[in-house]
């Protein structure tokens, strides 16, 4: 193991000391075991254990004997143990606090001292290696067992570190989706849980290592089960390729991030930290251990470092051929800018602006999204490899159903469009989609409160259409124009009085409770 001099030159000193981030100890930690799975090596061990409920359970009067064997002054113990026993805690009950009672261990977390004397306190470890029983008996810390690990090197019985453990990131994920499976969700429901549930458990690990190209597909092929299906795992395809979904939505997609750039990118942040020489740990074992003075930027791996390096090595070689380097060591970084310097942003989409419309309901987003593509499942698109379908629309039976016809030149969805119009009085010669969003993009006798609703009510229509058209297939129920123009009325008035903004024009307020008054 490697020592770091207190003074070593050339860190810039902004970063506390004593800071340091979980990624870093799992690094270092990585380096100190890179050689524990070879047969031919010097015998010696490491232990990982795991403390359960360490703040609450720790005693008070182990924590003043530690100090005590330390030879803390008297006096600063007496302050110390105050601040410990003093507090009172209270429960607050309907807004109002009950009661005040005190308790008799345990250290508060969030206090700026308790870490720092529940350090103090873990030291005793290293004094009690002749038993972990006599341990937990002398300061009531019991060892968890599911967590705790003892990796050996140059011994008989050596356990081998195994990319399989990578696996937990799954199998979390494919919790939380059975957690979901037994709740009706929309597209876009399932669209909301993937981008702040599913991919954040990526996202979280993508932090601290290069994940096996395995597992990201996994990951992929996770969320893309459960976008489409539900389910953690489906093998058929969906509507839209995954790879356009992970476009930004400016760009057609849904905005999910792809997770093996992301992960690239993630890992920017060391390659800048180390081209910046911040002042923490990690970074002067890496200057100490591996880089000894030599230029970074042209610094190659050597085949004796650990598997970690390597790989973070070609992650640096990935940004070196894409960034200035000069204005890359200055720069303030973050994973976002750090994937927007290495990956090229899609072609912007006319459409986006009317499919993302802050005013429609997000679930009408998602269809319209789909229609946008020329991706929804009618009946001409499912010809395409189905050939027994018969194409024709559930509607009228007149014409095929793809979704020109649907949206609208069918008789029935045709009616609605014209029934949506004289409600809103909407005078407009355009009866398809495509013509009546340019139409509200580029009109100038509509506000842009206005121009918020009409395009939330086209989302809105198309919507329902295919909703009551769904209902033919399945269910054989046939709704009236009239019920599903109120079913729109009724979702557009509720939902734009949730979010109407607090500066909007009386004008075009006054008209909007028109509107609502004539449904």
């Amino acid at each position: 193991m490697c020592t770091v001099e207190k003074g070593s030159s050339g860190f810039d000193c902004k970063e506390p000391r004593g800071f340091c981030y979980i990624a870093h100890n799992i690094m270092i930690c990585q380096d100190l075991v890179q050689h524990y799975g070879r047969k031919h090596c010097k015998p010696s061990c490491m232990i990982k254990v795991d403390l359960q409920k360490a703040y609450d359970t720790i005693k008070w009067d182990f924590k003043e004997e530690m100090q005590t064997a330390f030879k803390f002054l008297k006096k600063i113990i007496q302050l110390i143990m105050i601040c410990v026993r003093s507090p009172k805690f209270s429960l607050l009950l309907n807004g109002s606090l009950h009661g005040f009672f005190a308790t008799k261990r345990g250290l508060r977390q969030g206090d700026p001292m308790s870490p720092l004397f529940f350090v103090l306190d873990f030291i005793s470890i290293l004094w009690m290696l002749r038993g972990l029983k006599l341990f937990s008996g002398t300061s009531g810390l019991v060892p968890n067992q599911n967590k705790s690990a003892l990796f050996c090197s140059g011994m008989v019985e050596a356990e081998k570190i195994s990319s399989v453990e990578c696996g937990i990131i799954l199998e979390k994920m494919v919790h939380r989706i059975r957690q979901w499976s037994s709740r009706n969700l929309s597209y876009m429901g399932r669209v909301t849980l993937i981008n702040a549930v599913l991919l954040s458990i990526h996202f979280y690990w993508a932090q601290i290592m290069i994940l096996p190209k395995r597992i990201l597909k996994e990951i992929d092929a996770i969320c893309r089960a459960f976008l489409w299906r539900g389910m953690s795992d489906h093998a058929g395809p969906g509507l839209v390729a995954w790879h356009n979904i992970c476009n930004s939505k400016t760009g057609g997609g849904l905005g999910f991030k792809r997770v093996v750039d992301w992960n690239i990118a993630a890992m920017g942040k060391y390659i800048w930290a180390i081209a910046s020489k911040k002042d923490n740990l990690w970074v002067k074992w890496i200057h100490n251990k591996y880089l000894k003075q030599l230029d970074w930027w042209e610094y190659k791996a050597p085949s004796a470092c650990s598997w970690y390096w390597r790989k973070m090595v070609a992650v640096k070689d990935i940004f070196k051929a894409k960034i200035d380097l000069t204005s890359f060591s200055v720069m303030k970084f973050s994973i976002k800018t750090g994937h927007d310097l290495l990956f090229a942003s899609p072609l912007k989409v006319h459409w986006a602006k009317f499919v993302w419309e802050r005013f429609s309901i997000p679930k009408h987003r998602f269809i319209l999204w789909l229609v946008m593509l020329q991706r929804l499942h009618t009946r001409v698109f499912i010809r395409n490899y189905n050939s027994t379908i018969d194409p024709s629309c559930l509607f009228c039976g007149e014409h095929n159903e793809d979704i020109q016809h649907l949206f609208f030149q069918c008789k029935y969805s045709k009616q609605c469009l014209l029934q949506v119009k004289k409600w809103l009085g909407w005078i407009v010669k355009a009866e398809d989609y495509e013509n009546l969003l340019q139409w509200i993009f580029k009109t100038r006798r509509w506000s842009r409160f206005r121009k918020s609703i009409l395009t939330a009510v086209v989302a809105s229509l198309i919507y329902h259409i295919w909703r009551v058209r769904n209902d033919i297939l399945w269910s054989q129920k046939v709704w009236s124009t009239a019920h599903t123009v109120q079913a729109i009325q009724r979702d557009i008035s509720m939902r734009i009085y949730t979010i109407i903004p607090n500066k909007t024009n009386h004008l075009d307020i006054d008209w909007f409770h028109a509107i609502c008054k004539n449904m």
